[in-house]
């Protein structure tokens, strides 16, 4: 958003000077009356409307890095089922002389994993290293998720500190009009 222009506006008011009172009006990009034409407004307005807009922009942003997030939380969910079969497969000594050949419900987990399922399967002595390089994969994932809820704390923050000053802003305007109508 950009202002396009400021003007004084004649408040048909004279002060206790005698001079004529004005008060100066804002044109805002992207805020417009029901005709089309840019709103007047005051610098009170005009700050509301910019920080509104700012909030609306890190909101978009929080959506973002939340629906980013759960996605990586979907892809931790298959790689953790993944690993569990393997490492109990694993874990039972009567499979030494078999291969791992369950690729068909974790086939998204083995490609997540950056794996290539050979076509005979892995063998007993081989799923050690297959089962590092999906928990190298998780740990991966689990630090994007860290940081990914680190940077919607983030914008969490400045979006509350953005509807903070439109409080304090609305409470100023509140106390000049309120001071304003005493005074007449």
């Amino acid at each position: 958003m950009s202002v396009f222009g400021t003007s004084a506006i004649d408040l048909s008011m004279c002060g206790s000077d005698g001079q004529q009172l004005t008060a100066n009006v804002y044109l805002l990009e992207g805020v417009q009356n029901a005709n089309g034409t840019l709103r007047e407004m005051s610098i009170g307005q005009l700050v509301m409307a910019i920080c509104l807009s700012r909030a609306t922009e890190l909101e978009q942003k929080i959506v973002g890095k939340m629906e980013g997030l759960a996605a990586t939380s979907a892809d931790l969910e298959k790689l953790t089922a993944l690993d569990l079969d393997m490492v109990n497969w694993y874990s039972d000594t009567g499979n030494k002389n078999n291969k791992w050949v369950n690729p068909t419900p974790f086939k998204e987990a083995i490609e997540l994993a950056g794996l290539t399922y050979p076509s005979g399967g892995w063998a007993y002595s081989d799923l050690p290293d297959v089962i590092a390089k999906i928990e190298s994969k998780m740990d991966s994932l689990n630090s994007v998720s860290q940081t990914t809820l680190i940077d919607i704390q983030s914008l969490t923050s400045k979006r509350d500190d953005t509807y903070s000053l439109v409080s304090n802003v609305l409470k100023s305007l509140n106390t000049v009009l309120i001071g304003n109508v005493n005074n007449l």
